[in-house]
């Protein structure tokens, strides 16, 4: 199985990111594939309306991959630092140009990182309603980390020294994978509204 997984950061080092990747590499241990985007490097424009019932016409290729990509996985995984009280604005507007049950049968795994233990889920929190809005079904274990999980390298990247983060983003990707193939197996269940 394949998937894609979604880092909402645009920072430069990125806590997420480093989330992301401890995913992506759980995931690919188990035996299967994933693609991140990263929209710190592959940002998408502003979502243009005008396209939303038909991406594959939008006139940018990037939404275009972006679009392929979301309907070629079999589970997603959003990540999303927290910003004001909610999710980013870049993966809002990445999940902006996607189409009304772009996660319809697709399992989505949710990751947040947040400056304080109080406030770090809240990304996770705000991002169910919208997988839900897309037909997703949100994966019951949710990350979310804090400054004290990880510690600074001297040339500025993060590096993740939690084991107990660590092991409950690989308990998520055994989420994911599991939910991904019972969806994928009982998909003529679920029908189209």
């Amino acid at each position: 199985m394949h998937f894609l997984l979604i880092s909402g950061s645009p920072a430069l080092f990125s806590h997420t990111l480093i989330l992301m990747q401890e995913l992506n590499e759980e995931i690919e241990r188990m035996g299967h594939s994933s693609t991140i985007w990263n929209l710190q490097h592959m940002p998408l424009p502003l979502c243009e309306p005008q396209y939303h019932w038909d991406i594959d016409a939008h006139p940018d290729s990037e939404v275009q991959r972006f679009a392929k990509e979301v309907r070629a996985a079999d589970g997603i995984a959003l990540g999303s630092p927290l910003y004001h009280g909610s999710f980013s604005g870049v993966l809002k507007n990445s999940l902006d140009h996607l189409w009304y049950d772009a996660f319809r049968n697709k399992p989505v795994a949710l990751l947040s990182h947040g400056s304080s233990e109080r406030r770090c889920s809240i990304p996770c929190e705000m991002l169910q309603t919208v997988v839900k809005t897309l037909f997703g079904y949100c994966c019951q274990t949710q990350v979310a980390s804090t400054k004290t999980d990880f510690e600074q390298n001297e040339d500025g990247p993060f590096r993740m020294e939690n084991n107990a983060l660590r092991q409950r983003i690989h308990r998520q990707a055994h989420e994911l994978v599991q939910l991904s193939g019972i969806l994928k197996e009982h998909s003529d269940l679920v029908k189209e509204n």
